[in-house]
């Protein structure tokens, strides 16, 4: 982000001087990059394997991406918060910081959509996979009668239209990535639903295990890699980019011991 400040001398000696206001902002973060080989936590088999295919963002995308930022503030200031959070490079700002973007982007990229819809279009696999689930449930004769009723009668109801106009939280997250074509896992649904915790003080992303602090951190760091790659999916997708975004994450996964089967760089 452009900021700090500047000393010019005219041809007749006069001297300028500039302030930008804002300070200098660099983030810690780089969402594209076409030398995969710059990464050291990436083996040689695998850098070389993307070595020809990534992407640059082109004028016309970056072109797109100048108009938004100077024309749509709520467009602009999430990426300055992108900025200047992940620049503190703190723990305990970013994660949060973050979760708020992901909130910010969803309401301003969403386009509103009226109706009903069904999960599953094709009643007869709907069908075919809630008598599946059911089966499912069968096999762990340890559930209660109590427990099981309950369970099913949710499963039945598990293909009833769902009203656009009244999402969840959780869905209206992740309704632009919907909308925008862009593919998310169930881990990363998981991750974006971490903004619950965050937006409602849970810092420090705890849950019931006791973990050493080392491995709190390295999950917050996690946490906040994973939600930095979400974001500039969103970000660079609603301008028009189609090429490699990379995944920030990847690296840690295996320091946490993980396995999600995600790859270093990911097209959308």
């Amino acid at each position: 982000m452009v900021g700090g400040e500047k000393f010019t001398f005219d041809q007749t000696g006069h001297l300028h001087y500039t302030n930008f206001i804002r300070p200098l902002v660099k983030g810690m973060y780089s969402p594209i990059t076409t030398n995969p080989h710059s990464y050291r936590d990436i083996s040689d088999d695998i850098a070389s394997s993307f070595r020809d295919g990534l992407t640059r963002i082109s004028l016309n995308q970056l072109s797109r991406l100048t108009h938004r930022i100077h024309h749509e503030p709520d467009f602009s200031v999430a990426i300055l918060v992108l900025l200047e959070a992940s620049s503190i490079r703190s723990l305990l700002i970013i994660p949060s910081s973050f979760a708020v973007i992901i909130e910010q982007l969803s309401k301003h990229l969403s386009r509103p959509e009226v109706g009903l819809e069904k999960p599953i279009q094709d009643s007869s696999l709907a069908q075919i996979i809630i008598k599946e689930l059911h089966m499912i449930i069968d096999r762990y004769r340890s559930l209660s009668d109590s427990t099981v009723l309950k369970l099913k009668r949710r499963l039945n109801s598990l293909n009833h239209p769902v009203n656009k106009q009244k999402l969840t939280n959780n869905e209206k997250l992740t309704k632009p990535f919907e909308q925008l074509g862009i593919a998310l896992t169930l881990h990363d649904i998981a991750i974006i639903e971490h903004r619950n915790d965050l937006l409602h003080g849970n810092i420090l992303l705890t849950n019931d295990t006791e973990n050493k602090r080392v491995d709190q951190n390295l999950y917050m760091t996690y946490v906040s890699a994973k939600l930095f790659t979400l974001i500039s999916k969103l970000i660079l997708k609603s301008v028009g980019y189609d090429g490699y975004v990379y995944n920030q994450a990847k690296y840690l996964e295996k320091h946490l011991n993980i396995e999600t089967g995600e790859e270093y760089f990911e097209r959308i």
